[in-house]
């Protein structure tokens, strides 16, 4: 998968969905980006990427910012605007459950623990490695659209409303990323489970 810094705007989406608050500050989610993405090698340097980021969202719409008053910092939080992108992005949601719980009761099917192992490897990383392949693509084609933006000002309208349909596919690929790993995390448990009552 591509994790050049240049995919900017998942690294940072990805950061606020680990978060799981309305509100945040620049700190925590650097902190999320430099400690788990490591995308910047150090505080410094992801406080500034997020910093940025955050500018261009609210540019966008997509965040407001607030003074803190018992501390001498900003606080960043979600629009309307954002929550309307997420919710287009949960009508697929449904599809997506269904499609785990299916994977997931596919792989359970395997009668040793050992051939379960092997299955659900083999079959988890197929999905895996389409769904982050496409992600790069997707994340590569909107790069192109902001760097054409900037060059074709009459048209920003429309290079914006592509650009934001593909930051939505952005959220859907991280989605099923996600499913997959929660689907690996399950079934190890229920094999762990499984050898223990054996033993």
């Amino acid at each position: 998968m591509n994790t050049r810094v240049a995919n900017a705007e998942a690294y940072i989406y990805a950061a606020i969905k680990k978060v799981d608050r309305d509100s945040f500050t620049v700190n925590e989610i650097a902190s999320i980006v430099v400690g788990e993405f490591l995308v910047k090698k150090n505080a410094g340097n992801a406080r500034n990427f997020v910093y940025h980021q955050f500018q261009k969202m609210i540019k966008k719409g997509l965040l407001v910012r607030k003074k803190m008053k018992s501390i001498n910092q900003f606080e960043y939080t979600l629009t309307k605007q954002f929550f309307n992108i997420v919710s287009e992005m949960r009508r697929s949601s449904s599809l997506l459950k269904f499609e785990s719980e299916s994977l997931n009761n596919e792989l359970k099917t395997n009668v040793t623990d050992e051939i379960l192992k092997k299955s659900y490897a083999i079959k988890l990383n197929r999905h895996r490695i389409r769904y982050e392949t496409e992600l790069a693509h997707v994340i590569g084609e909107k790069e192109a659209f902001d760097e054409i933006i900037t060059d074709f000002p009459e048209h920003k309208l429309e290079f914006t409303t592509i650009s934001d349909e593909l930051n939505k596919q952005v959220f859907r690929l991280m989605g099923k990323i996600n499913a997959i790993g929660r689907i690996k995390s399950q079934i190890s448990e229920v094999v762990y489970k499984e050898n223990a009552a054996i033993r």
